[in-house]
């Protein structure tokens, strides 16, 4: 062991014990190094000295030029270098660990060559490096500190993988007793880290970390969980924000490749009423066109997810129409389990919501509708009907929630009846004959008072012929209506007989989701059979249970 130098921290250390951490590293307060040179961090030698005093970090920085604290041995042996020092900065305080990396990675100089600092209650700070052009002004920083929370306590920093390791504390409770149980997790930060650019402005130096970053498997995840953030929290604020950064966010997410998936996972993971504000025009925009731009590059389980936006937005007429739109390219890719999935979709849209001008819309508080809407206020806490797992696809309609009137309420009174009689009786003439029935009780009590009163006033006695001639008119009516019941039962048990040989008779009580289904099964079948993809139709027949080919066929 050979003594270099000897350096006295006496004026800023008062005692040895206040000391916990003192170490030498290459950061420099001007070490943000232009681009030109980042090929050559690897051979940057330590030219600084970290002390951690009572939580107050300083850095005491060489002098330019002068001689380096390492690798070189003195000429004579009693004879030591001289080392000036500048002045030394305090980098932050609270500090209880500190990490930073002895070999700077050249393929990602931000992270690598950063001062990772945990603080405690304070969060987590990294001092950032920004590299700078050669002719950009001396006056802008070459580093900055950046404070971000965690959940965990972090124990060490990955920079290859982007995440900080760390323990978590969880209480049990057994038996009366509480127990706390230490596991060791992960949580990412570099969503933390472009957040804090964006906002202060650095949307560059956001862009290029990423473009450093972006081979890490859970990158898209990443930019999910800071579209999330900033989402939740700007457009829950009950307060006016005068410089929002959501826009901001989903300007930098539109520059990678991945925007659509991000944003279409950003949305299953969000409350419904929250999706206004994030396809609203300023933010990400219609949904329709983002469900076009899916089907282009035949992103078709991307296309899915903007399916189930769009049926809360927008009326069921216009879903289903998407819906069509998909299903068709799903057969079409032979995407058999999305298929299904689709059909179920379309098979549990209200058929009472098809023909209505109503339709679905969250209203967010802080972005009022620009018509007026009688919706139920419950709608605003459900949740978004996809799956939270990235690789499963649950379909899941939301009811139209309306106000029926009495009068709707009053003429659909029985539906059997109205389903399967195609004519229904005469409305007035049963209508009449229940006022005749009510205003005379005198005469099912007592018929003597009845022939009284007819012989002694012609008016009355006119009165009964036209109540008899009522009667007689209302029970023909209703021994036809009888006669009618009993032919369309047996024309349906006829329907069932025949059904037994694999036919499929369309009965008048089909909803118009089937009819619309089999239609669109029919059309693609029998194009695909125009082209001679005969084991497509097949595929198609075993994997659809909608589809059967046997009556298919039989239909030409």
């Amino acid at each position: 062991m050979v003594k270099l130098h000897e350096i006295s921290v006496e004026p800023y250390v008062p005692h040895a014990v206040f000391v916990p951490f003192i170490g030498l590293t290459s950061l420099r307060t001007d070490s943000g190094l232009p681009q030109s040179h980042a090929s050559s961090l690897n051979d940057n030698p330590p030219q600084s000295i970290l002390i951690n005093v009572c939580g107050r970090l300083l850095l005491l920085q060489q002098e330019r030029g002068g001689s380096s604290l390492v690798l070189q041995k003195p000429a004579k042996k009693n004879s030591l270098q001289s080392v000036t020092f500048l002045p030394p900065v305090m980098i932050a305080a609270w500090v209880e660990c500190i990490w930073t990396i002895s070999h700077q990675n050249s393929t990602n100089p931000y992270l690598s060559n950063a001062l990772w600092l945990c603080c405690g209650l304070h969060g987590m700070k990294v001092w950032l490096p920004l590299y700078r052009k050669v002719d950009e002004p001396i006056f802008q920083s070459h580093r900055i500190m950046l404070t971000f929370g965690l959940t965990i306590y972090p124990l060490a920093v990955v920079v290859e993988e982007a995440v900080i390791l760390g323990a978590m504390a969880e209480f049990e409770h057994f038996n009366s007793k509480t127990f706390c149980s230490i596991t060791k997790t992960t949580q990412v930060f570099l969503n933390h880290v472009f957040q804090e650019l964006i906002r202060k402005n650095l949307d560059f130096d956001a862009l290029q970390i990423a473009q450093t970053c972006k081979s890490i498997p859970h990158f898209s995840h990443v930019l999910e969980l800071l579209l999330h953030k900033v989402l939740e929290e700007e457009a829950t604020s009950t307060q006016p924000i005068p410089d929002p950064l959501l826009p901001r966010v989903t300007d930098f997410i539109k520059l990678f490749p991945q925007f659509l998936r991000i944003v279409s996972h950003c949305a299953r993971k969000t409350e419904v009423a929250l999706w206004p504000c994030l396809f609203s025009t300023s933010i990400i925009g219609d949904p329709k066109k983002l469900f076009q731009q899916c089907l282009t590059i035949n992103n078709l389980e991307t296309a899915a997810s903007y399916l189930i936006i769009i049926q809360n937005l927008e009326k069921s007429e216009i879903s289903q129409q998407f819906a069509q739109v998909l299903l068709e390219h799903a057969l079409d890719h032979d995407k058999w389990e999305l298929a299904t999935d689709i059909l179920r979709f379309i098979h549990s849209i209200d058929p009472q919501d098809l023909n209505s001008d109503e339709y679905i819309r969250t209203i967010n508080t802080r972005f009022p509708p620009t018509t007026a809407s009688n919706r139920v206020s419950n709608t605003l806490t459900q949740k978004s009907p996809l799956s939270p797992h990235r690789d499963t696809l649950k379909f899941t309609y939301v009811t139209n929630i309306r106000q029926r009137t009495s009068s709707v309420a009053s003429t659909i009174t029985n539906t059997s009846t109205i389903t399967t009689i195609p004519e229904a009786p005469p409305l007035p003439t049963s209508l009449n004959t229940i006022k005749a029935k009510a205003s005379w009780p005198a005469t099912s009590n007592n018929n003597n008072s009845s022939s009284v009163s007819a012989s002694n006033s012609p008016t009355d006695s006119s009165n009964n012929a036209t109540n008899e001639t009522r009667r007689r008119k209302a029970s023909s009516s209703d021994n036809k209506t009888a006669r009618r019941e009993s032919d369309v039962q047996q024309q349906q048990q006829q329907q069932s007989f025949d059904s037994s040989d694999g036919s499929q008779p369309q009965s008048p009580t089909v909803p118009s989701s089937v009819h619309f289904i089999q239609r669109t099964l029919n059309q693609h079948a029998l194009k695909v059979i125009s082209k001679g993809r005969l084991r497509h139709l097949g595929y198609m027949a075993a994997n659809i249970a909608d589809f059967d080919l046997l009556y298919w066929l039989k239909s030409f």
